[in-house]
């Protein structure tokens, strides 16, 4: 009888591996703020990129007025707000944590550690930040080809925010977008 439980025990151990497994990418929805702000959707695009192709997860982007994402920050419907454009936001540690630049929400932090931590990490100079975005005006492209600049050239810095099976994954996608791109010439 007790050999049957564990059987049984570990059958269903295996079902429960098999299905988180086969399970959904999460979705976190991001808040950019109301912003015209180049650098933050500079960032924000490399955030997405990393978290998309690297961790696996979809990223959805919105904005409102600070008071609205703070709403959403401590009732779990928004992930993160990037902190440049929501000064009145205030983060508690308790249902808000700051995490680099980007608020994030006590459900990512229980969800997604991963992601929390990569946030806390992430850091790009406002000077590389110009260099992609003026090489990204020079070549008459967009901030998504900003941001695979700043992934092609700068992997030494970004492949630091995370883990190394992270990192190349997101390598990967990266290089298969590269030789997909009108720009591949360009990099």
């Amino acid at each position: 009888m007790i050999h049957g439980i564990g059987l049984r025990s570990l059958l269903i151990g295996l079902m429960l591996v098999l299905l988180s497994a086969c399970a959904e990418p999460q979705t976190f929805s991001i808040h950019d703020g109301l912003t015209d702000s180049d650098s933050t959707k500079f960032q924000n695009i490399v955030s997405q990129f990393i978290i998309e192709n690297g961790f696996g997860n979809h990223v959805i982007y919105f904005s409102s007025a600070s008071n609205e994402a703070e709403n959403a920050l401590r009732n779990g419907t928004v992930y993160m707000v990037h902190s440049a454009n929501q000064p009145f936001i205030v983060a508690d540690g308790e249902k808000i944590r700051k995490a680099g630049n980007y608020f994030i929400s006590k459900k990512l932090m229980e969800d997604a550690p991963q992601v929390v931590s990569f946030l806390s990490k992430m850091h790009i100079d406002e000077t590389i930040i110009a260099e992609c975005l003026q090489w990204a005006e020079d070549k008459g492209t967009d901030f998504d080809g900003a941001a695979l600049y700043f992934l092609l050239n700068y992997q030494s810095k970004w492949s630091t925010w995370i883990e190394e099976k992270t990192y190349q994954a997101a390598k990967k996608v990266l290089r298969a977008q590269i030789s997909n791109s009108a720009l591949k010439d360009e990099f």
